[in-house]
């Protein structure tokens, strides 16, 4: 898997047994492959390659109609120097790739010697002074050095950079490409995070940073790590961005030129297609515009409804259709019933909507006056269609002033007006 001898003699192989296919199959087969062959060169070819614009000079008189004359050799020519191309692009992922997983080993192994040579033999102390002179050193183990101390540093690092490869996933695609190069990145970031955390904390002890010389506890100690752990994101990113360029290598654009003359075929192709997809086109649209001004259809309803005028404890002050008397500047409420079917007595007024059958109508109910404001403005009800009752409430207050005061609650359909309740009230001194 390092050397990728057995993938890439595999990919020759193949590329190999193509070409001698090519040789051999009919002319038939080969222009009618012809598409895909152009366009696995240009994504391996750059634009201006002599090869790849035979080629594309090929695929366009294809593209013109009738039956172009192939030449075999520019096609073998052109999927051949596509191949190599391939060949030298793994090359250069698995050589990357292999760079990446010497470095995290070495960063390892250095990681390791720290962990388990230098720091249980006290070569390297990682233990602060606190910042009073009477307080005892503080080492991320606790209050004397330890050997695991350098182990623990590395393992915070470590942890500080699984959270950096985590939160790059969001930006991370999949490749069909045989080496696994994110899965490398990632495991170099574990390794420099390990090192970043011990390098960040004796940088801290020498007094490399002014003020930051002292801390106070094993927490601190372990967070400053993590943090330094995190911060390998500063030295990898280039390696991300590497990584990232060699993944998205390819050639997909075409020359200007085979654009346009492509264009030019295909308008010409589709000239002769238009007039009938137009009209067709035309037909839909002015009926979706027409369903569209028209809006859903309307739910079929027969019913009543009723108003009422209730003080705030819900006692009785008027009904529909009669006049209600009010004391000016008080609090009201105005109750609507719906219900079906329609009711042939006093106080309820039929509403009839024609439309489709259904078992629910939905009811916006709308209170409207010039003199007083409702709270909410607007209640949406679902009533059923056959044997049903809604109720919606609204609460109003009344001005100071005197006088007659017209009100009414307007009811609508899928924003459409179906009926109009109205009622008067009379604002007069308080009986």
């Amino acid at each position: 898997m390092l050397t990728g001898n057995s993938i890439e003699g595999a990919i020759e192989d193949i590329g190999a047994a193509e070409e001698i296919l090519l040789e051999v199959v009919r002319e038939e087969f080969l222009l009618t492959a012809l598409p895909e062959i152009t366009h696995r060169v240009r994504t391996q070819l750059p634009v201006g390659d002599p090869r790849r614009s035979r080629l594309e000079a090929m695929q366009l008189a294809a593209a013109r109609g009738g039956r172009p004359k192939l030449d075999r050799d520019v096609v073998i020519s052109a999927i051949r120097a596509a191949n190599l191309n391939s060949l030298t692009r793994l090359a250069r992922l698995r050589s990357f790739r292999n760079i990446l997983l010497t470095s995290t080993a070495l960063l390892f192994i250095i990681a390791g010697l720290i962990a388990l040579v230098l720091g249980p033999t006290g070569a390297l102390s990682l233990c602060f002074s606190g910042f009073r002179p009477e307080a005892s050193d503080v080492c991320p183990s606790g209050s004397y050095p330890s050997p695991a101390d350098a182990a623990i540093v590395e393992s915070a690092g470590i942890l500080g950079a699984a959270l950096t490869v985590v939160a790059g996933l969001r930006h991370m695609r999949g490749s069909v490409l045989p080496f696994a190069l994110p899965l490398a990145t990632s495991l170099l970031k574990l390794a420099t995070g390990a090192i970043a955390a011990v390098t960040g904390l004796l940088l801290m002890i020498g007094g490399f940073v002014p003020g930051l010389g002292g801390l106070d506890s094993s927490a601190q100690i372990i967070a400053w790590a993590i943090l330094f752990g995190c911060s390998q994101q500063l030295f990898t990113r280039l390696v991300d961005q590497r990584a990232q360029i060699l993944l998205q290598e390819g050639f997909e654009s075409t020359s200007e030129d085979i654009l346009g003359e492509l264009s030019t075929v295909i308008d010409q192709r589709l000239e002769g297609v238009g007039a009938r997809v137009s009209q067709g086109v035309g037909d839909v649209v002015v009926h979706a515009m027409e369903r569209s001004l028209r809006g859903p259809e309307l739910t079929a309803l027969n019913g009543g409804l009723s108003m009422t005028i209730l003080n705030l404890d819900h006692t009785l002050v008027g009904s529909y259709p009669e006049e209600a008397i009010l004391s000016p500047g008080k609090e009201y409420i105005i109750r609507v019933h719906c219900v079906t079917p329609a009711r042939g007595v006093r106080g309820w007024e039929k509403i009839s909507v024609p439309g489709r059958v259904a078992d629910m109508a939905q009811l916006r109910l709308v209170p409207e006056s010039e003199e007083f404001v409702f709270e909410p403005r607007c209640r949406e009800v679902n009533l059923p269609t056959t044997d049903g009752h809604a109720v919606a409430d609204f609460e109003f207050r009344t001005p100071s002033g005197l006088g007659r005061c017209p009100m009414w609650v307007t009811v609508y359909q899928y924003s459409r007006l179906v009926h109009v309740l109205r009622m008067t009230v009379l604002l007069a001194v308080e009986v």
